[in-house]
């Protein structure tokens, strides 16, 4: 086999294992784009780097609401900062009373940037902004801002929450859903509890 082919085909397999690593520390919440750089540059070396920085829970980092009464019903809205997940929300708020509905709104932060003041800062700002969109009549929903796998910590969350619904945007910010792979989908897949998706966008 000529040098040059074994050479290529070297480089491709380095290229390959280093994407491999890559789309799975992305798929567990690790979607910094200088990680992919890192993951290509490292090729097989990253595999085992990336199983070991995967995380394996989420991290509550804030939680801000106080306990209603149990005949409320429980929903579990996934917030960050998409078209998709404004219109999940607005359903969720179309869809549900008001008066009988506890609202915890969740957003979940790359664990890279778990002690990023700005990311935090961000993350509430968000979260403020779509507390502002539920008309509570002065009862606040509960806030929480967590970190890692979006589609694990939603699960955990809705679980520890004690939700009786998961309103969740059908795609979200990122990398293509192709390649990272759908929170909506897997939250569906793996969810015990009822999904409520956002609509469909049609885009030209």
């Amino acid at each position: 086999m000529p040098d040059v082919l074994v050479a290529t085909l070297v480089v491709l397999t380095w290229l390959a294992l280093g994407a491999a690593s890559a789309v799975y520390l992305g798929r567990h919440g690790r979607r910094h784009p200088g990680w992919y750089g890192v993951c290509l540059a490292l090729g097989p070396i990253m595999l085992p780097i990336a199983l070991e920085m995967a995380p394996r829970h989420g991290e509550l980092v804030r939680r801000v609401g106080a306990a209603l009464p149990d005949t409320h019903r429980t929903v579990l809205v996934a917030v960050d900062g998409s078209r998709e997940s404004e219109d999940a929300l607005r359903d969720a708020v179309l869809d549900l009373p008001a008066e009988t509905t506890r609202f915890v709104l969740l957003t979940v932060l790359d664990p890279d940037l778990h002690d990023d003041p700005q990311a935090r800062a961000d993350a509430e700002v968000l979260l403020a902004a779509c507390a502002a969109q539920l008309p509570l009549e002065g009862r606040d929903p509960v806030v929480e801002t967590a970190t890692g796998n979006p589609a694990q910590v939603i699960l955990e969350r809705a679980a520890a929450e004690g939700a009786d619904l998961i309103v969740v945007g059908r795609r979200g910010r990122g990398l293509s859903q192709r390649i990272l792979g759908s929170v909506a989908d897997h939250v569906v897949r793996n969810s015990p509890l009822p999904v409520l998706l956002g609509p469909e966008r049609v885009t030209t």
